[in-house]
């Protein structure tokens, strides 16, 4: 009973770090929020954003031309985009 008790008293000891890493804030990567996405200037891209601002999704112009967008409203986005897309091939 002895040994093992030594044993496992030398595994925990031995397992202990003498130099724990310390995180500091400048070392957390962090999360990205936000994604873009580019549109054309037909009426499909024009229809996904006015449906945008009628739902009250924020969105912006980039530098770019890309449309930002917060990452939160992605799948209302995507669902915006594709009732767009279905709304146009159903005219044509």
């Amino acid at each position: 009973m002895k040994n093992i008790l030594l044993i496992c008293l030398c595994a925990a000891i031995s397992t202990c770090d003498n130099n724990p890493t310390v995180i500091t804030p400048e070392s957390v990567i962090p999360e990205i929020t936000t994604g873009s996405f580019r549109v054309g200037r037909g009426e499909i891209g024009t229809e996904i954003l006015e449906e945008m601002g009628k739902q009250g999704i924020d969105y912006w112009r980039n530098d770019d031309g890309s449309i930002g967008y917060n990452l939160a409203d992605g799948d209302e986005i995507d669902a915006i985009a594709y009732y767009a897309r279905g709304k146009y091939a159903a005219r044509n």
